[in-house]
């Protein structure tokens, strides 16, 4: 930042309150080494800057206060989760990016309770409310047809669930030298009420949150910031030929982030199964005309059937 040197906003009119924060800015970068200074005019009530920057993250302690993992290099038990962090200036207001940053660390350090699919359903739902969007315009709709919805995904979902017993889970197996460790589910075995509960848990936060944050929010975003169209997040007012390309990269990123989520809990396996998982729901997804309905379907039907044979004991990985 000192190198490229410090962008000052200069208050319009007679907001001498504003002028002189800028001059005072304008003499503190100088004095840290800027040698150059840009000014603004911005309108009334400003300036209203986004200091980031101040406790920047790096692998070295000579240039970086914190860690990767927002981790002091000096002090071991001192996290900080905030705009300073960054390394960089992000272009827009880093609101979100703080809120989702603060979350992952939170996660990472156990200290999200049980699952994190609430708190990506929040922020997603800011997201899209800071850019005027509803969770319709990115797929939750009610179906025009319910008979054909449920159809396809209990289909699609026993074939996903089927596939990945008898085909993906051996061949990874085999690549990582064991299952996907489901050992985290072994109380389940025999016992009907934590099936029961963990059914209600899958179609609430599985089943639809993961496919509100996954294919509905993320999958939408990262296909817009590919196109990089502001006005269209979902890149729909491009041609089909200028769309593919960026509905499939964000499905393959989106599908590696889905897989990195179960990581921790199953481990590399476990996440190349889920990460192929996701990439099969998001195949339904956009093949839906990007309606949510049927891979929430397919989803809660491949965790249900996972669940069942959790339960009789004949699923691989568990004991």
């Amino acid at each position: 930042m000192l190198d490229q040197g410090l962008h000052v906003i200069e208050q319009r009119r007679r907001n001498v309150h504003g002028l002189d924060v800028a001059l005072k800015l304008d003499e503190l970068g100088r004095a840290m080494g800027a040698t150059h200074v840009w000014r603004a005019p911005l309108g009334a009530g400003q300036p209203g800057p986004h200091p980031q920057g101040g406790t920047r993250m790096g692998s070295n302690p000579r240039d970086s206060v914190l860690d990767g993992w927002c981790q002091a290099h000096d002090v071991k038990n001192l996290f900080i989760v905030d705009g300073s962090i960054w390394v960089t200036s992000g272009g827009v207001n880093p609101t979100s990016t703080i809120q989702a940053l603060a979350l992952y660390i939170a996660d990472a350090r156990h200290l999200v309770p049980f699952s994190n699919t609430p708190f990506l359903l929040l922020l997603g739902w800011i997201s899209l409310r800071l850019r005027g969007l509803r969770w319709r315009d990115v797929g939750l709709r009610r179906p025009d047809n319910w008979s054909r919805v449920l159809l396809v995904g209990i289909a699609a979902g026993l074939a996903m669930e089927s596939f990945a017993i008898l085909v993906t889970e051996p061949f990874i197996a085999r690549v990582f030298g064991h299952h996907p460790d489901l050992s985290d589910f072994r109380f389940m075995v025999g016992n009907l009420k934590a099936l029961l509960l963990l059914q209600l848990l899958n179609w609430s936060l599985a089943a639809f949150g993961e496919e509100m944050v996954y294919r509905g929010y993320l999958l939408n975003r990262v296909a817009g910031l590919f196109t990089r169209s502001r006005s269209d997040t979902d890149a729909s007012t491009l041609s089909s030929a200028a769309r593919r390309p960026a509905w499939i990269g964000a499905l393959v990123l989106v599908s590696v982030l889905f897989g990195w989520a179960h990581a921790e809990g199953q481990g590399f396996p476990g996440m190349a199964q889920e990460g192929f998982n996701g990439l099969l729901l998001g195949v339904l997804y956009l093949a839906s005309g990007r309606r949510l309905g049927v891979p929430i379907v397919a989803h809660g039907v491949s965790n249900t059937l996972a669940f069942v044979l959790i339960y009789l004991g004949r699923y691989p990985g568990v004991s």
